[in-house]
């Protein structure tokens, strides 16, 4: 597993200037391949956004966080329910917990609750 420095959404908020034309550039190229990868393989994310992309000190960006991705295509297999997020009142922010779902004998999925 590789050690990534930053979350983009992170490293734009401490920034004191904006990207250059040609830093965009090249993170928009990476993230169209990132892109065109998943979709290639059937796969759509759902919850791309900054805080979700991943940059690392040699200025490579990785996809993070497929807790909502699907597959797609045909034919069409077994989708879990639809994702439903309800508000509560405030949690510690010290609290994780991980949930597993088992969806079928076969398939359990893993998906993290703050």
């Amino acid at each position: 597993m590789d050690f990534i420095e930053h979350d983009l959404k992170e490293l734009m908020s401490g920034m004191k200037q904006p990207f250059l034309q040609s830093e965009v550039k090249t993170l928009m190229l990476q993230l169209l391949s990132a892109t065109e990868l998943l979709h290639e393989n059937w796969i759509l994310h759902r919850d791309l956004k900054t805080s979700n992309l991943l940059l690392n000190n040699q200025g490579e960006i990785k996809v993070a966080d497929f807790g909502l991705a699907r597959r797609y295509g045909e034919p069409q297999g077994m989708l879990t329910q639809p994702v439903v997020t309800l508000w509560y009142r405030q949690v510690s922010p010290r609290f994780v917990a991980v949930q597993r779902v088992k969806v079928t004998a076969s398939k359990e999925y893993v998906a993290d609750a703050y």
